[in-house]
């Protein structure tokens, strides 16, 4: 389900939107953003592919630790 809203955005924030998605995709950028972050910042990831090698997990963990460490740092 999708839902209309209203925000106020500082410039900074506007111009990133605006260089990572076209206008037609800008909300499911936003969207996309906003799980993502918390998943980072509550240390869940989205589900493994079953079909994945042990080289495969390792690299997509590793990735999600290097994102959490980012955001941790950056605060």
């Amino acid at each position: 389900m999708t839902q209309k809203v209203q925000l106020t955005l500082t410039d900074d924030a506007l111009q990133v939107i605006e260089t990572s998605a076209t206008e037609r995709k800008r909300g499911e950028f936003v969207s996309g953003v906003l799980i993502d972050y918390a998943r980072i910042t509550a240390g869940i990831s989205a589900l493994g592919n079953d079909t994945d090698g042990i080289l495969e997990r390792i690299d997509n963990r590793l990735a999600r630790i290097e994102k959490q460490l980012g955001f941790l740092l950056s605060r």
